[in-house]
């Protein structure tokens, strides 16, 4: 720098003296011809010459030693801020000289080590560390290649275990390597982040999350059990109102077909479903080899391991598959069985359904792509973006268009290779892509115009239309790769630090309290995406913490002259909360507070999270409709969920001491075949099964126990289970079966009765016309009596019509429910003298199962009124509103305690008007006081 100034002075002082010497002498020889004057004139005009000439020096002069004096004391500060800033990280930072060891590093590191700096220097960086990392590399060797990757250009960031010298102790700390080259000689800046808290919770985190997940799924089976029940009781009640033809429709509905495969024999039996879906004539001949030519040759292997699976695990059977049909369409299958084993253990018979679900794979398929290519591109929109498969282009974005100078169409289905790397690139490239490299690197590339630019380059795989292809994106480094170094090794390491801190640092002003400066990390922690951004919002400071708190903390720094690891809720430019680490210095030299910020809200998350799912694993134990229970054949009964003594009353504590207690409550007929059960129990395997038991008031339960952990525990076999108390669901049984058995002995007591009272008088009329027509020739007397025999068959053909249309009603049929109401509430009006207000405001269709379900419904509440509430006046209303079908009944009958008639066990009809309107899922809701009538609300989900 004073070479330059030196040399701007001399040119200046050269010129004008060139100027001064020319002009004056060629004016003076055309002013004065007397040599005498002119030598007096070029005397008085040399001194003239040398007073200008001093002044002229010493002002250029001045100026030139005050902005020297200018820029020391400007570097002094920079300086004295970049030393302070060093020291004040909360990361430990050394750099390496050019044989890999330590040159430099600051307070922090000799904390961390626990060493002098005398102990660090000149030794390798290997030799703080165990002599094998993780992966079972040596700590030299992989310490080396690292340190040659950030030389050649490639910084690093990787997880490292140290070890401190005092006590040997290992610890794992995660490093940021970094270059930069000083005078011919490449640095290696480090910063180490101590991450040992943090892999403790991850792994505690870790440990609970598995054990948490191991318990729900425990649960989780536990509720799905209970959900079969229910699903199964409620197909029992269903099938008291179906019939085979509903059955055949619904499955053609739903693309649903069943089928029977007797193993033992090799026989394979198809619902008409599975032929009309494998696209196959009715007659077809099934059998397993049949129905495995027809599956897609790929997925065989998968359909055969899955099978064996579920024998070998004795499971419920589940797979996905394709099959080919006869004209080369594909369809996509989803299979589902139970497989039935012999008492020797061997399966010998399979029973399960097949759906047809190519639409929805299909249509996942799509939205997956679709999906995945919007979030590629609108991800990753700020940088160059190209999709390509081996190097071949499929895709790009505006941004990559514009950065290198093309066009769509130049680009898509070129060698990008060949294309955009300058040099030696193109193959490195081409390496990278071969061993799905996904950390980002450093290319030089060329544009349309033939620059040279430089650009950093972070790709991934993924599918694109069902193949497997590449995302990159480019984004522009030149302008950082061509800067010059205007800083020695303190300015370098300054800026490495600044920008690459895993940490925020930010500089305030002390007494405006406003943000002056700060690094990228700082603007991210509190969500702006870049520094300008934070640095123009004004309102900064006061937003991310409450005002009122950010004075304290001011108060206190203006006390101490610093904070320290103070951990603090604060808000996100988007309203979020995060919890961040502050520790705030203020510099000697400017005065301003500057400031490290770490993000620490995945580390309290994590805590939080611990404790969460401990709070949960316990609420989820406790709170089980069932009981959860851990039990030793050695000792009896470790561990009981508090819903034992709610449902059989023991005393828990004197339950887990006292197996003798246990022993004696399970039935006397089930005690035998619970004993050998547990006799044979095995190690590994789980288990179901059913016993019933006597509580405190000797009452008995049914229970249903599953185990799903045997294990073996200091020489004894430990058993976790699950009760579940399905006592009700054995009683449903029994009064389905009961109420199945009754409705078809009515049925038919019903149909014989008006076959025998409406029918057959009318036949027996008929014999007698015949026989007397026989008897007869006279022609007056047959023609009388065959328009008797035909007017008397007529009679009961109508007879057999309205039997017929009791069981099953054409005009519901034919015409819909409107006019199926309507016309059985003219019938019973006419028939009984009951007065029935119908509005119906509806004229849609609707799907068959609904209008049966409402039709079926509407007919027994007006049955019942009639025949049990003695009322004269009915109301039923019908509306459509919110894709939902309404229906409102009410009578002004006697009534009845719905309470006691329920648990009277006479509330059958009630219950199954429920059952028909949940298989609809839809909701019913009755109310009936004693001698005010009764109310009824139902509501339909429906599609006309």
């Amino acid at each position: 720098m004073l070479n330059k100034q030196a040399l701007r002075i001399s040119i200046i002082f050269l010129i004008i003296s060139i100027l001064w010497i020319f002009f004056s002498d060629r004016l003076l020889l055309k002013l004065v011809n007397d040599s005498y004057t002119l030598t007096q004139i070029q005397t008085f005009k040399g001194w003239f010459y040398v007073l200008i000439l001093s002044f002229t020096l010493y002002f250029l002069v001045k100026e030139e030693i005050k902005k020297a004096l200018a820029q020391k004391r400007r570097f002094k500060e920079e300086k004295s801020k970049r030393d302070i800033l060093f020291e004040s990280l909360n990361n430990a930072i050394f750099v390496l000289d050019e044989e890999n060891r330590f040159y430099d590093c600051n307070s922090k590191t000799l904390e961390i080590f626990e060493c002098t700096r005398e102990d660090l220097m000149n030794i390798h960086l290997a030799d703080v560390s165990p002599k094998l990392q993780p992966n079972g590399v040596k700590s030299f060797e992989l310490a080396d290649e690292k340190i040659r990757l950030t030389r050649e250009g490639d910084a690093q960031k990787f997880e490292w275990i140290h070890t401190n010298f005092k006590r040997n102790k290992e610890f794992y700390t995660e490093i940021s390597l970094s270059s930069i080259k000083i005078s011919d000689v490449i640095y290696v800046i480090a910063i180490i982040h101590d991450v040992s808290i943090r892999k403790k919770y991850e792994l505690d985190l870790k440990l609970k999350n598995e054990e948490l997940n191991e318990r729900n799924i425990e649960l989780s089976n536990a509720e799905e059990e209970l959900r079969t029940n229910n699903i199964e009781l409620k197909e029992l009640n269903d099938q008291l109102q179906r019939n085979e033809y509903l059955l055949t429709e619904a499955q053609k509905i739903a693309q649903i077909g069943h089928w029977e495969w007797d193993i033992v024999n090799d026989k394979l039996s198809w619902s008409d479903e599975v032929y009309r879906i494998f696209g196959k004539e009715l007659g077809f001949e099934v059998s397993s080899d049949s129905f495995l030519k027809l599956v897609h040759p790929e997925d065989r292997n998968k359909i055969h391991e899955a099978f064996q699976r579920t024998i070998e695990n004795k499971s419920s059977y589940e797979v996905e598959h394709r099959i080919v049909l006869d004209n080369g369409k594909i369809k996509n299958l989803l299979e589902k069985s139970r497989i039935e084993y012999s008492k020797e253990g061997k399966p010998i018979r399979s029973i399960g359904i097949v759906q047809d679900i190519t639409n929805h794979v299909i249509t996942q398929k799509i939205i997956k792509e679709s999906e995945e290519r919007y979030r590629l591109l609108s991800d990753l929109g700020k940088a160059g973006i190209v999709i390509h498969k081996n190097g071949i282009v499929q895709e790009v974005n505006n941004t990559f268009c514009r950065i290198f100078q093309y066009t769509r169409e130049e680009l898509i289905g070129e060698d990008i290779m060949e294309r955009l790397f300058a040099g030696d690139y193109a193959e490195m490239v081409r390496g990278n892509i071969k061993s799905n490299l996904t950390r980002p690197y450093f290319v030089k590339c060329l544009r349309k115009d033939g620059r040279e630019r430089w650009f950093e380059i972070e790709a991934r795989n993924f599918l694109y239309k069902d193949e497997p292809a590449r995302v990159a994106t480019f984004l522009d480094i030149t302008e950082s790769v061509e800067r010059e170094e205007e800083l020695k090794l303190g300015a370098e390491k300054h800026r490495v630090l600044y920008e690459n801190a895993l940490v925020g640092l930010s500089v305030t002003d002390s007494k405006t309290r406003r943000l002056l400066q700060c690094n990228e990390k700082y603007a991210n922690i509190f969500g702006y995406s870049s520094i300008d951004e934070i640095l123009n919002d004004k309102g900064f400071g006061d937003y991310y913490l409450d005002k009122k708190l950010r004075n304290q903390l001011f108060d206190v720094f203006n006390e101490k002259g610093e904070i320290n690891n103070i951990e603090l809720n604060v808000r996100k430019r988007n309203g979020e909360n995060i919890w961040i680490e502050l520790s705030s210095y203020k510099n000697k030299v400017t005065g301003n507070v500057e400031s490290v910020v770490k993000d620490i809200t995945a580390q309290k998350l994590a805590q939080l999270a611990l404790k969460e799912n401990e709070e949960k694993y316990r609420r989820l134990t406790e709170n089980s409709p069932a009981i959860t229970y851990i039990y030793s054949l050695k000792r009896g009964a470790l561990y009981w969920s508090s819903r034992a003594k709610e449902i059989l009353g023991f005393d828990l504590k004197n339950l887990k001491n006292d197996r003798i207690k246990w022993d004696e409550a399970i039935h006397p007929d089930d005690k035998p075949r619970i004993d050998e059960f547990l006799q044979n129990i095995k190690v590994g395997e789980t288990y179901t099964t059913e016993y019933r038991i006597y509580d405190v008031n000797n009452k008995l339960h049914w229970f249903n126990d599953r185990i799903f952990n045997v294990y073996k525990s200091n020489e004894e076999i430990i058993i976790e289970g699950i009760i579940s108390d399905v006592t009700d669901k054995q009683r449903m049984q029994q009064k389905v079966l009961h109420a199945m058995i009754n409705a078809e002995e009515r049925e038919r007591s019903r149909i014989a009765k008006d076959l025998h009272d409406g029918v057959s008088p009318v036949m027996s009329a008929i014999k007698l016309y015949i026989q007397s027509l026989s008897g007869t020739t006279k022609e007056k007397l047959r023609h009388e009596l065959i328009g008797k025999i035909s007017n008397t068959i007529n009679e009961a053909i109508s007879s057999i019509n309205e039997i017929s249309n009791n069981v099953s009603p054409h005009v519901l049929q034919n015409f819909g429910l409107k006019t199926a109401v309507e016309s059985f509430v003219t019938k019973i009006s006419e028939l009984k003298g009951i007065y029935i207000d119908l509005h119906f405001e509806i004229d849609n269709r609707f799907d068959e199962n609904t209008e049966i379900a409402l039709y079926r419904i509407t007919t027994e509440l007006i049955n019942n009124t009639i025949k049990y509430a003695k009322a004269h006046d009915i109301k039923i209303k019908y509306y459509l509103t919110h894709g939902h079908i309404f229906m409102l009944y009410k009578d002004n009958g006697k009534g009845f305690n719905t309470e006691k008639v329920l648990n009277n066990k006479t509330g059958m009809g009630i219950f199954n008007m429920k059952n028909r309107i949940n298989s609809l899922n839809g909701e019913f809701k009755l109310e009936s006081i004693e001698k005010e009538g009764v109310y009824v609300e139902i509501m339909v989900p429906v599609n006309s």
